[in-house]
């Protein structure tokens, strides 16, 4: 019997991935001619990140320097948010959209098990298929990914903070 609960739940593992796979589809397909978020003007993290990268100012944190030609005229450095180094690692290493969408996968992926710890730590009587489904429909909540973790790893966060206690 637990053989069968084993293999049961890999089975849910499997399939959230698969719907997971699902989700990213179109983006694998398209490649760059798909559709990405991009909230508006003031959430432009993608495009700040693409322009830093081409002016060669990804790790430049330089608050006088200024970048020519964005936005109608130009920008401080100073005047962009908080850079993660791990998004710029990213964009450094892979073209933009390569970047975004790699970015957008690691996210949700601990986003999608954060939930699965959290679930699985307080409704211990709750049916495994339910936690895996539950877990994914939170991971794909819309978002920005270029904001780093945020809201996504919020549970898994709690969690590593309870156990250091």
């Amino acid at each position: 019997m637990s053989a069968y609960l084993y293999n049961f739940k890999k089975g849910n593992l499997k399939f959230s991935f698969f719907l997971l796979f699902l989700f990213f589809l179109p983006i694998f397909i398209l490649g760059k001619g798909s559709y990405i978020l991009i909230d508006d003007g003031i959430n432009a993290d993608f495009i700040i990140y693409h322009i830093l990268k081409e002016k060669g100012l990804l790790f430049n944190y330089n608050p006088s320097n200024i970048i020519e030609n964005i936005f109608g005229g130009t920008l401080n450095l100073s005047f962009i948010g908080t850079r993660i180094p791990a998004i710029s690692f990213l964009f450094l290493l892979f073209d933009s959209f390569s970047a975004y969408t790699i970015n957008s996968i690691i996210v949700r992926l601990i986003g999608f098990f954060g939930f699965k710890r959290l679930l699985n730590n307080h409704l211990n009587n709750l049916n495994n298929s339910y936690v895996v489904l539950i877990s994914l429909a939170y991971s794909l909540v819309p978002i920005n990914t270029l904001s780093g973790i945020t809201i996504l790893f919020k549970w898994l966060f709690n969690n590593l903070l309870k156990n250091l206690n």
